[in-house]
Order: C-alpha cells, then sequence, then structure tokens
C-alpha cells in the first residue's frame, strides 16, 4: 500500500488540498492505520507548538549588525579607480575586437535573425507540446583559416591581464587587513 507524504498530510492538516484531494485523502486514511496514526502524531506536534508562549529571542542580533553598516558609505577612491579602469578596458577590448569580429561574422554566413528566431520559436512550441524533448544537434560553423586573429588575441590577451591586475589590485586592502 502505497502511504500518504508528510507535505499531503500537512496539506490535509491546513485544509489547502482541493476537494477532490481531500477526498482521496479521507479515503486512504479511512484505510491506512499507519497514515491515520501519522495524522494524529502531527496534529499534536502542531497542538504543542501552538501552546507554546511567544517570547523575544534571548540575545538581539540586530543592534550588532547595524553598527557596523554605516548609511550612505561609497566605496574607497582606489576602487572606484580600479572599477573605471576595467570598464575603459572593456570598452577597448570591444574596439579592438570588432573588426576582426566583424569579418569572422561576415566570412561564417549566417541565416538572417527572422530565420533563426522563428527556428527557434518552432522549436520551444515543439518542445512543450510534445511530451518527450528531441535533442537539438547545435551545428558550430568552422571558422575559415584566413582570418587574422592576431589583433584579437592581443585584445583578449592585454584585456584578461588588465582585469586580473585590476581585480588583485582589488584584494590587496583585504590581505593587508587580515595579516
Amino acid at each position: 500500500m502505497i502511504h500518504l507524504p508528510e507535505d499531503t498530510l500537512n496539506q490535509y492538516l491546513d485544509n489547502a488540498l482541493t476537494p477532490g484531494a481531500h477526498a482521496e485523502a479521507e479515503a486512504h486514511l479511512a484505510i491506512c492505520p499507519a497514515c491515520a496514526a501519522q495524522l494524529v502524531e502531527l496534529r499534536a506536534l502542531f497542538a504543542d507548538l501552538d501552546a507554546l508562549p511567544d517570547s523575544p529571542p534571548a540575545i538581539e542580533f540586530a543592534p550588532g549588525i547595524l553598527s557596523h553598516l554605516e548609511p550612505g558609505s561609497s566605496l574607497p577612491r582606489p576602487i572606484r579607480w580600479l572599477a573605471l579602469a576595467q570598464a575603459i578596458g572593456v570598452i577597448v577590448a570591444v574596439i579592438l575586437a570588432w573588426p576582426q569580429a566583424k569579418i569572422f561574422l561576415l566570412s561564417v554566413n549566417l541565416p538572417p535573425a527572422e530565420t533563426v528566431f522563428a527556428g527557434l520559436t518552432t522549436f520551444w512550441q515543439q518542445a512543450f507540446t510534445e511530451t518527450e524533448i528531441s535533442l537539438a544537434v547545435l551545428t558550430i560553423p568552422e571558422v575559415p583559416g584566413d582570418i587574422p586573429m592576431t589583433g584579437l588575441t592581443l585584445a583578449i590577451v592585454g584585456i584578461s591581464l588588465l582585469w586580473l591586475l585590476t581585480n588583485s589590485l582589488l584584494l590587496l586592502p583585504r590581505f593587508r587587513r587580515m595579516s
């Protein structure tokens, strides 16, 4: 015999089941002594919990936490400058990489965006209406060998180094405070 899950028993006690599910639970409880016993235990537990007095916590944590928070405090100036340097680095990377990316995108002969979105829409509509979702086969276009990748590579390496440098500088004050 399959027993009622504890969630169903809790919902039964809270009168949160649909009328049909409530009737099924009552019918099961009438023939299953194990589930009926568990329901009695849950009722007793909730009655004991309701009988407990409402008491405030012994320790008040809020003042200690609030005393460490400074209202209106902003980031220190070096961190703001480093964040600005990272943002500028990202902009420079996009500017340097754009010509190479444009050459790559033109050489790949991608289908128009409308065709891609129509295909995706059709795929998801079929996936939600069918019971089994078939795996979509993704094809990755090959990169033509005649694209000069030196500029793109230098931009990616340079921006990665800038990112690592600025993030390591952001962490230096924390390490100094810890030691």
